[in-house]
């Protein structure tokens, strides 16, 4: 899971959302050009731009976002997220890492090997 500024977030491929099964946003991208987390933020107040999110996204999206504490002068990082148990563990770090750094590569390398039988 990601956290900091949201300029380095895309907002529909990124997970960024905590309280989402997969981290992700649910509402569909569309037509819509925003992609960075950080232009749903009002440059202003720092705040979250409520009227935008509202009009972009699905209530349970909105919902999710506003409860997103925002950090300001802080770039983009990787944090971890709790196991399905609810603990957070140096276990659990550790295999959030490891699907970051490998996990596409092995499911990409799974279903070609799948192909060659």
């Amino acid at each position: 899971m990601a956290c900091g500024d949201g300029s380095q977030i895309n907002i529909w491929e990124g997970k960024w959302i905590p309280a989402s099964h997969n981290l992700k946003i649910l509402t569909p991208r569309g037509q819509n050009l925003l992609s960075t987390v950080d232009e749903l933020i009002n440059p202003i107040t720092g705040r979250w731009d409520e009227d935008l999110i509202k009009d972009i996204f699905w209530s349970v999206d909105v919902h999710r976002i506003l409860q997103i504490p925002l950090v300001q002068g802080r770039e983009d990082g990787v944090a971890w997220h709790y196991n399905r148990n609810g603990y957070f563990s140096v276990g659990s770090a550790y295999h959030t890492q490891w699907l970051h750094k490998f996990g596409a590569n092995e499911l990409i390398q799974q279903a070609g090997s799948a192909g060659d039988e």
